[in-house]
Order: structure tokens, then C-alpha cells, then sequence
């Protein structure tokens, strides 16, 4: 056995008896001798040792006396001579090495949990280590923040340079400030090492606070990030966004964290050489730090249609056009058209006249990207509105065709046909309504069903679409 210092050291001594050579008890023994490297230790002499049992008998060395490394060595003795030997020596040895055993038995645990853990090692099926690499795979990165603010985290310096590096990703804070919070990374920075997120933190994370960053496939929405310019009614998208025109026509612009955070708005129009949608007014403004989400929209038809639009000419305003609302497609036309209110004013002279128009509708044909009425083969195409589905087109609250403008209006034959129009514009087409025909509808504030039809070159009906729509005052005013 080996003892290391300090510790309390056993001496076992067996005697037998001469004549049976079996454990001989009962007898009186002393320590004879001590002696510590050879060197004798006097006041120890005399001590008595135990008796186990069976013969055996025992002496321990106290601690005390344990202060050096060595071999330690003691001799017992009995004056009863029926024993075979009367003096008995026991021999242990007490070394740093002891000391070596139990440091190295210390560190298992730390080596142990300190092991790099990678496909060539700990891979065995079912294994912890397998089972604990396969957890870690999830994580990208972890670390301490250096700062964060309403709706982002800045991440420590070994974090990704990358640009979009952890986006989209699962930030979660685990220790610190905000500690228990979870958000997904929208867009990542990788010069700023600045992570935006899905929605404000409740507690904003700072220098103390320790994250961990892990995988995440993202959510339905087609395009994120954090906004890059706005304007009254319009928003720049994130350098990420799509470069063609009208891609996110009739989507939906999600506002998730930031500034003007929870609006919803539809994409009216979007320009992509500038990354640009339009959509209605915003009740707040957002920011060039607020968050967003395009969200695939299934029915763009729902439009949202502002209360009034200014003219670029101070004075004039167009009136209250309410919403156009509830918009469906009929199930016969699934396909669908895409469809969009645009208002627009324009003003030529110094007075609000003729010229001062209003466009209700844009539809698409044949465009990728849209749910656009196939008119590529029309020769003619028109769109009526109507009280019923059942109402015939001459009866019409109004028709327009694109060869001779306003054909009906309030039921009757038009007698003014500049009055309205279609023109097209790339692969859209707007249906321009003057203020004089406007006026003439002030009256109208029900539900109006939109028809709009194409006639091919043999003169058969294009399947078009059909929908409905609530009218509230169209009139333009001046103020």
C-alpha cells in the first residue's frame, strides 16, 4: 500500500504459534521500534498494538508522525515465547506519487467534459458523445454580447464578418442581462457584428448578456430584413429584395420590431430597380431601424385603399374614396387578376379641371409573379361595374373599353366617352376615371361588381375575371 503524508499509516503483524503454526491470540504486543528512512523514531517505543483477531494485530501511525516521504518501518514484539517469531516487521512506503494519483483522478471530470467531440471520435451509435455532438451540431456560434438596443443584438468580436452570415437563425440569451429570451435573426451585419430581430426585446441584452446562435430553416415570409429608407406611403426593402418590378405586388409588408412595429400593409406597387414598395399610408412612420416581413399573400385582392391622396399642388385633394374591400375571385376564374386602387391626380392648368383624373384600378396580363387575367390574345377588353353579377353590361353603372372609353354610364349610354379610359403600361393596364365622371357618380355608396372581359381576334369572350367592390363617394374635390 502506498500512503502519502499526513496520512495515518496501519502496520499488521501476524503471529502464529510454534506448535500449530495457526494465529496465536491473546498476546501482549508493543512497538519495539520505529524507524522513518532509517532513522529511529524513540518516543514511539513501547506503544501497543491491537489485536484483530485470528492472530492478526495491528499499529497505526499517526499522521502526525507521517511528514516526509519515505519508507516507513516499525517492528513489534511479545515476550511470550510459544509464538513462532516474537519480533515481527511491517514495512509501507508514503511518496508524492500518491499525491499524483489523486490530482490525476481529479481531473477526469474536466477532461472529460474539455473533449472536442467530432465525426471521427465518440461515434458510436446511441453513444452520449454521438448524442452530445449531434446537440452541438445546432448550434452556429455562441459568445458574450457587447450591447444591443430596441431590436437587435450586437454580437463579440469573433462573431461572423459576413454579411447574412446567422440570418435566419435562432438567437436565444442564456446567462446575463435578458437572460430566458429567444428571438430570430432577421438580418445579420457582419462589419457591426449586428444581429436585427423579429420582435423588441423585453429586457434589451448588454455587455453581460451570453447567447447562443442556432439553426433555423425561417419562416413563410419571402423576403426580411430591417427597412432602408421610407417615405409617407412607400418603404425600402433590404439590398436582399427582389431587383424585379412588381415582384411583391399584392403581398403583404409585415412591420415585426422597431419603429411603427405591428402595421400590416399591402404592396400596391413595387419598383425593383429601387427596391421600392408603395403601399397605403402608414398610421406610424417606421424607420430605417424597423424590421419587416414580406409575407406571401394568397388573395391579393384585399386591398387596402387609403382615405385621400394629396395632389402635388397645394389646395387640391381627392375626396374620401373609402375601401375598396372584400375583393373575390369568382370560382369559375380562379386563376384570378391581380388588382390594385391607385389613385392618382394630375392637374395641368392653375384650376382643377378636365384633366383632373382619377385612377381606380391597374390589372395584369400574362405576367409571371402575378395572378394576372390572361388578355395577351385580346384585340378589345373592358371592365364594367354593376349592382348584381345578373346585371347586364348595357345597364352597367358604368363600362369602359380600351378602343372607346366610356361606353355606359349610370345604366345608360355614355355621352361623353373621354370621360374614361384603359391604358396600358408594360404589362398593366389603368382605368382612368375623370373628375367629370366622378361627379356624376357622387351618388354611388353601394357594393359594385367589377367584370373585366377580353374579346379575341375571332370576337369570343377571354375568361376574365370577376369580382366586387365597396364604393364610398369617388368624387374628387378641391379644397
Amino acid at each position: 500500500m502506498i500512503y502519502q503524508t499526513g496520512d495515518n499509516v496501519p502496520f499488521q503483524f501476524q503471529y502464529t504459534a510454534s506448535a500449530t503454526t495457526l494465529g496465536k491470540t491473546g498476546l501482549a504486543v508493543t512497538v519495539k521500534a520505529v524507524y522513518r528512512n532509517g532513522a529511529a523514531i524513540p518516543a514511539l517505543v513501547g506503544a501497543v498494538v491491537t489485536e484483530l483477531g485470528n492472530g492478526l494485530y495491528e499499529y497505526v501511525l499517526a499522521g502526525a508522525n507521517v511528514n516526509a516521504v519515505g519508507r516507513y518501518t516499525i517492528i513489534a514484539t511479545t515476550a511470550d515465547t510459544s509464538v513462532s517469531q516474537r519480533d515481527l516487521a511491517a514495512i509501507n512506503l508514503v511518496t508524492t506519487w500518491a499525491n499524483r494519483v489523486d490530482a490525476d483522478i481529479s481531473d477526469i471530470p474536466d477532461v472529460t467534459w474539455d473533449e472536442v467531440l467530432t465525426g471521427a471520435t465518440h461515434n458510436i451509435p446511441a453513444s452520449a458523445g454521438r448524442r452530445l455532438r449531434q446537440l452541438a451540431d445546432v448550434v452556429i456560434y455562441d459568445g458574450t454580447a457587447t450591447g444591443g438596443t430596441a431590436n437587435t443584438i450586437l454580437l463579440n468580436a469573433g462573431a461572423s464578418a459576413i454579411d447574412g452570415a446567422y440570418d435566419p437563425a435562432l438567437i436565444a440569451i442564456v446567462n446575463g442581462t435578458g437572460n430566458g429570451q429567444s428571438r430570430r435573426i432577421l438580418e445579420y451585419e457582419g462589419a457591426a457584428r449586428r444581429a436585427w430581430v423579429n420582435r423588441d426585446w423585453k429586457t434589451t441584452p448588454n455587455a453581460t448578456s451570453e447567447f447562443i446562435i442556432t439553426t433555423d430553416a425561417g419562416g413563410p415570409s419571402v423576403n426580411e430584413g430591417v427597412l432602408r429608407a421610407v417615405g409617407v406611403n412607400t418603404a425600402r426593402l433590404n439590398a436582399l429584395s427582389s431587383t424585379d418590378n412588381d415582384a411583391y405586388n399584392g403581398q403583404l409588408l409585415f412591420l415585426v420590431s422597431g419603429p411603427g412595429q405591428d402595421q400590416v400593409r399591402t404592396v400596391l406597387d413595387y419598383d425593383g430597380a429601387t427596391q421600392t414598395v408603395t403601399v397605403s399610408d402608414w398610421d406610424s412612420l417606421p424607420t430605417t431601424t424597423t424590421c419587416y416581413l414580406m409575407l406571401p399573400n394568397t388573395d391579393p385582392l384585399g386591398l387596402e385603399v387609403p382615405n385621400s391622396y394629396a395632389v402635388g399642388t397645394a389646395g387640391y385633394t381627392l375626396g374620401n374614396i373609402g375601401a375598396i374591400v372584400d375583393a373575390t375571385l369568382s370560382a369559375v376564374h380562379g386563376a384570378g387578376l391581380w388588382i390594385q386602387t391607385l389613385p392618382v391626380c394630375s392637374k395641368s392648368g392653375s384650376t382643377c379641371g378636365s384633366d383632373y383624373v382619377w385612377q381606380i384600378y391597374r390589372f395584369a396580363r400574362n405576367v409571371i409573379n402575378q395572378r394576372g387575367v390572361d388578355l395577351s390574345g385580346a384585340v378589345s377588353y373592358y371592365v364594367t361595374a354593376k349592382t348584381s353579377l345578373t346585371q347586364a353590361d348595357s345597364a352597367a353603372v358604368f363600362q369602359i373599353t380600351n378602343l372607346a372609353g366610356l361606353t355606359v354610364l349610370n345604366g345608360a349610354v355614355a355621352a361623353n366617352p373621354v370621360w374614361g379610359s384603359i391604358v396600358w403600361s408594360g404589362n398593366t393596364a389603368s382605368i382612368i376615371i375623370s373628375d367629370d365622371m366622378a361627379a356624376a357618380l357622387s351618388a354611388t355608396t353601394e357594393r359594385l361588381y367589377v367584370d373585366i372581359k377580353g374579346i379575341d381576334v375571332n370576337g369570343g369572350r377571354i375568361p376574365a375575371w370577376q369580382g366586387y367592390a365597396m364604393v364610398n363617394d369617388i368624387v374628387t374635390r378641391a379644397m
